[in-house]
């Protein structure tokens, strides 16, 4: 039985065959993580006026900023932490309403995610630093280099598309809403929402690898905001016109949730941009090592 089959066994009726194939056909994967013993992450959090903030920090060197997607945490990039340690000082935060950082009592806005990650920045004294956002990661990363541009050196904008107008946001939000269902114990819903995920990986990529967005996804439905709602009631386009490069654009190829990035080459000065061969809407989850030679190739550090 294939990974893939296996993974299309995760239905209603077969849930319980699948999670035991699941382990057996990922046993290899499992014992090679297990016998490689990566850098160690230093997890810490800090006390803010909003509550606490978790962030990690790993490796030396020049610093680069990750920061997350919508609905997931900084789990997201520590598959990188293998490969970019020995030349950068990683710091990774769990946006406000994320992973294990508090849930604001207000619904927040990207602004609170910049200012979250900067009072990091703050905290670890770093004034200069690269920057790396993925997806709705990607919008914090665009608040942050076009609120402190003296900061941030070269930037990595990753899965994000052209802008839309308010009114084509406000569109799309009220299809989310409309659609939008809570966690339930119908196993219709897991075998769905498992579906979703598969549909979202990349070529070859280890089904252990996209269970860590998936399990992460249901905690984050439990959360009173959802951080996609967050990002589409922000308008990027005063900050899109106010960065001013190095700006690298990166587009997972199979990535069915990025449309008209070349745009944004036109907009943002000194930006080029990179089409990921393979890769899906979780890479830094499933093609951690291809990632990280792509930030490597940009920041200038040879493999």
């Amino acid at each position: 039985m294939n990974r893939r089959e296996i993974l299309a066994l995760m239905s209603a009726g077969a849930a319980g065959l699948a999670l035991s194939e699941m382990g057996r056909a990922s046993s290899n994967a499992r014992s090679d993580r297990q016998q490689s013993h990566p850098p160690r992450l230093n997890k810490a959090y800090l006390n803010t006026p909003d509550g606490q903030v978790y962030y990690w920090t790993a490796g030396s060197g020049p610093s680069l900023v990750l920061v997350h997607q919508s609905g997931n945490s900084s789990l997201e990039y520590e598959g990188l932490v293998p490969h970019l340690a020995d030349d950068f000082r990683l710091i990774a935060v769990d946006l406000p309403g994320h992973g294990k950082s508090d849930d604001l009592s207000r619904e927040p806005t990207v602004d609170d995610y910049a200012i979250a990650v900067l009072r990091v920045l703050e905290a670890l004294g770093v004034t200069r630093t690269h920057l790396v956002g993925h997806h709705g990661g990607a919008l914090t990363a665009m608040n942050l280099a076009a609120r402190e541009p003296g900061r941030f050196d070269k930037v990595i904008l990753s899965g994000t598309g052209a802008a839309r107008s308010p009114l084509e946001n406000a569109d799309f939000l009220q299809t989310l809403v409309d659609s939008h269902k809570p966690v339930t114990n119908d196993p219709r819903f897991m075998a769905t929402l498992w579906q979703e995920y598969l549909d979202m990986m990349s070529d070859d990529a280890d089904v252990m690898d996209i269970l860590k967005p998936f399990v992460a996804t249901l905690e984050a439905r439990q959360r009173p905001h959802r951080g996609i709602v967050v990002n589409l009631k922000w308008d990027r386009r005063d900050a899109i016109r106010r960065l001013k490069g190095p700006v690298l654009l990166v587009q997972g190829e199979k990535d069915r949730y990025v449309s008209g990035q070349e745009s944004l080459l036109s907009i943002i000065p000194n930006s080029t941009r990179l089409v990921m061969p393979g890769c899906n809407t979780f890479m830094f989850y499933d093609r951690p090592a291809d990632c990280a030679q792509m930030v490597r190739n940009y920041l200038g550090k040879s493999s």
